[in-house]
């Protein structure tokens, strides 16, 4: 069906001419459920058109059948009577085919730009473009023989993606886990207000889910919409049973790396009822709210929580790091990988987890029901694998399965007695440290704690992946000791990848700014090569290009001088071949032609919504690390909300995030300091800028070598 031509404008009124009285009479689910697929289904015949195929989808190389014939009858004719004149009729053609090519292009560029909705048309049609995502999977090899028969790469996919399952033996003890809280919650209270919310969070998709309705339909299929689901909802959570309709995943391969005729090469992307999310997205809300109000989860971790991130979780590791190198100390740091930690979570073993946590009644056994006789199957064009059952994991692809995981790994912390762990997800790295001449004793506690984590793994049916496990430390601490997991020694690296950042024992950057600079150079090639506007151009290097170079700019501010020209020089190079040669245009004036900020100025002012935010309490951080200065005796101003800020001994410690924007936060006037909301501190710091220009900030902030070494020629 194609969703995207659907009259969404008369479907509420249709909607309501359907018969409902079943629905709303009835309090069995199975029933309630029937009843409204089939409405909907009626609803989909009148007012969703069928889809036709487009043969001419890929406009890119498309020869007509004509100019094909001609081609061919040219190259004959040439081999025929060596005729040179037949290659240049050949060259001419291919030159016509190129011109009209790229006018298509340019069409559809165009088309794009005067999309209501330009941002999301002008990135389709950047991933259309995009060559190295192909979804076609041409053949697999499978025992050294090759097939192209979709029905069979699809059952060959389906069955690679299910070997990481695993089975519960409910005939063996179940481990013993303390009850976490007191306080209970046993049922969710649903209502119009929350249901809207929920279904305004959906992303506006008219791609349909294992059970054909898409998100367009909950969007924008009117009124009565919340009203239906209310009731679906209710009738779910009351009765403690989640539909059997939903718990059917269809997943799509994506391809990794390595080599396209593999299993291997292929991550499951999964798929699953829209209605479903927006029924997660209600029961997470309320459980994470019951669990945050308990502080039930650890505050060592950063995946998948409320004002928490990737970048809390780097910004708290390296300001750690920096205080023990500013007290002198040798660091050890530990990685640890869980194989299939999200597949193999035993669905008997964290529903007890998930009841010692406070959840029960009806809502334990809706979760229960949630996670058990799910089924998946592999999704290639029109053609599906057989359902495979899923005997284990939380479910990706769903809304909850991640709030389950961070329930099931929560307690792993407390098994690390000696080390301060960082957990994102499942991700696990653990910071220990000493004295020089005792680096040998915290070897030996490092092993205790290791073989406390793998005690932990054995009793909660989890695997350590040792060849993708690491240690990080400094090459002047002797190889003979080491550390032992599975009684396989853990590798030191020379260079570690963590969270989506490159760095070295020495916390050196270098050659993540050096990656990052190769993969911006090539978009770079891609976006002039394929897209010929400049307004299309500057839209793709805003949405694809850019959150490139300023990936965690906390800990990006701190690297060197030469590599922040380095990332600076890219934008620079940008705007500058989007102007051409011919104009002598200064880099500032062009960043204001095309609407642009210098990266240093955006890392500037996204930072200090960081510390407001931290200031505030809106991003979490450990209280004893940003703490504000008593007020005096007779309340000098500037001092009524000013940070301490801590003596430094190194150069490494001063140049952090947390004491670099302490001093420049200490500076800013105090009414922006003490802005009520985000919204109002980022106004304010934005006319703050325009009034007192680059210069007059830098001057006023102390920052001058910022915008010094942004304006090197060099750069």
């Amino acid at each position: 069906m194609c969703f995207g031509k659907a009259r969404w404008d008369v479907s509420n009124s249709f909607i309501r001419s359907l018969d409902w009285d079943l629905f709303f009479s009835n309090s069995n689910l199975d029933t309630v459920l029937l009843a409204f697929y089939q409405n909907v289904s009626i609803c989909f015949d009148n007012l969703v058109p069928k889809c036709k195929e487009n043969p001419r989808e890929n406009i890119k190389n498309f020869i007509p059948i004509k100019v094909k014939a001609k081609l061919r009858k040219l190259y004959r004719q040439y081999h025929r009577e060596n005729d040179f004149s037949c290659l240049l009729n050949i060259q001419n053609i291919y030159l016509a085919l190129k011109e009209n090519n790229d006018k298509a292009l340019l069409r559809q560029e165009h088309a794009a730009l005067k999309d209501s909705s330009k941002y999301t048309a002008i990135c389709r049609l950047y991933r259309k473009r995009l060559n190295s995502r192909k979804t076609d999977i041409q053949f697999i090899l499978e025992n050294g023989e090759t097939t192209s028969d979709s029905k069979i790469i699809c059952e060959l996919l389906n069955s690679h993606f299910s070997q990481s399952y695993t089975y519960d033996d409910n005939t063996l003890p179940q481990p013993l886990f303390p009850v976490r809280s007191q306080k209970t919650l046993e049922i969710i209270s649903f209502s119009l207000d929350n249901i809207k919310k929920a279904i305004t969070s959906l992303k506006s998709s008219n791609n349909p889910g294992p059970d054909m309705v898409p998100s367009t339909f909950l969007k924008y299929g009117g009124e009565d919409i919340p009203i239906l689901l209310l009731k679906l909802f209710s009738t779910s959570l009351s009765t403690g049973t989640y539909p059997d309709a939903w718990k059917t995943t269809h997943i799509t391969p994506r391809y990794k790396s390595g080599s396209r005729s593999s299993v291997m090469s292929y991550r499951p992307i999964n798929l699953t009822s829209v209605i479903s999310r927006v029924l997660e997205k209600i029961v997470k809300s309320a459980i994470f709210d019951f669990l945050s109000q308990e502080k039930l989860i650890t505050p060592y971790q950063h995946g998948f929580m409320k004002s928490r991130s990737c970048t809390t979780c780097h910004l708290q590791f390296f300001d750690h790091i920096s205080q023990l190198k500013d007290s002198s100390m040798i660091t050890v740091i530990v990685y640890l990988d869980l194989s299939k930690a999200f597949d193999t979570v035993s669905h008997r073993l964290l529903i007890s987890k998930v009841q010692s946590y406070g959840i029960q009644g009806s809502l334990l056994s809706w979760l229960s029901s949630f996670l058990s006789n799910r089924m998946q199957m592999v999704r290639l064009g029109s053609h599906t694998s057989n359902p495979v059952r899923i005997t284990s994991g939380v479910i990706q692809g769903s809304v909850l399965g991640p709030l389950l995981f961070l329930l099931y790994f929560n307690d792993i912390c407390d098994v690390i007695k000696h080390g301060r762990p960082f957990l994102f997800a499942d991700d696990i790295k653990i910071v220990y440290h000493s004295l020089r001449n005792e680096v040998s004793c915290v070897f030996s506690r490092i092993q205790d704690d290791i073989e406390s984590v793998q005690l932990w793994c054995n009793t909660w049916k989890m695997k350590f992946n040792v060849e993708k496990c690491g240690v990080l430390c400094s090459k002047s601490i002797s190889s003979e000791l080491s550390i032992s997991l599975h009684n396989k020694h853990i590798p030191r690296l020379p260079l570690t990848t963590d969270l989506g950042l490159k760095y070295t024992p020495e916390f050196s950057l270098a050659e993540y700014v050096k990656l990052q600079v190769s993969k911006v150079k090539r978009l770079f090639g891609f976006l002039f090569r394929n897209f010929k506007t400049s307004e299309s151009k500057i839209m793709l290097y805003k949405l694809c290009v850019r959150p490139l170079l300023e990936f965690c700019p906390p800990i990006m501010d701190s690297v060197s001088v030469k590599d922040r020209c380095k990332l600076e020089s890219l934008q620079r190079a940008f705007t500058k071949r989007l102007v051409g040669d011919n104009l002598c245009i200064s880099y500032y004036d062009r960043c204001n032609l095309f609407d642009l900020e210098p990266l240093w100025v955006r890392r500037l002012k996204f930072n200090l919504k960081i510390t407001f935010r931290i200031a505030k309490g809106l991003i979490y951080f450990p209280h004893n690390d940003f703490t504000f200065s008593s007020p005096k005796k007779y309340n000098l101003r500037n001092k009524s909300s000013s940070f301490k800020v801590p003596r430094c001994h190194t150069k490494y410690r001063s140049n952090s995030f947390t004491v670099r924007y302490r001093c420049i936060w200490n500076r800013l006037p105090t009414e922006i300091r003490d802005s009520p909301t985000p919204k109002t501190f980022s106004s304010l710091l934005n006319k703050y800028f325009i009034n007192n220009g680059l210069e007059g900030v830098c001057d006023k902030l102390k920052i001058r070598d910022l915008i010094r070494h942004s304006s090197d020629p060099h750069c």
